[in-house]
């Protein structure tokens, strides 16, 4: 098992359509390196190995655990850049479903 840098949780694994990159994105439990509070939202850098089965991913300098159940989403360019900004990859999902939806209304 790797060394674990930091335990997060409220998990979601962003796949990033059209790059096939994916980030890991959560709140943190606990982080051992002590770069992020308990509580903190994080965003990783590029996911390079993962371990679904112990949620476990790594990036190039740091391994992450997830608690918890981890939500997989996959998101477009635009989606990406707001998730990178800190914006919650829940809320960036919301708005463009509902930017979607008043595009396609009739009037």
């Amino acid at each position: 098992m790797e060394n674990i840098d930091t335990i997060i949780c409220n998990a979601y694994l962003v796949s990033i359509s059209k790059l096939d990159a994916k980030i890991l994105y959560g709140t943190v439990v606990e982080d051992f390196k002590g770069r992020f509070s308990k509580g903190s939202c994080v965003r990783t850098s590029e996911i390079i190995k993962v371990d679904m089965q112990n949620q476990i991913f790594c990036t190039r300098y740091s391994t992450y655990l997830a608690k918890g159940n981890i939500k997989e989403i996959t998101v477009n360019i635009k989606e990406f850049k707001l998730i990178h900004k800190g914006v919650h990859p829940s809320d960036v999902v919301a708005l463009f479903a509902t930017l979607e939806a008043k595009n396609n209304i009739k009037h």
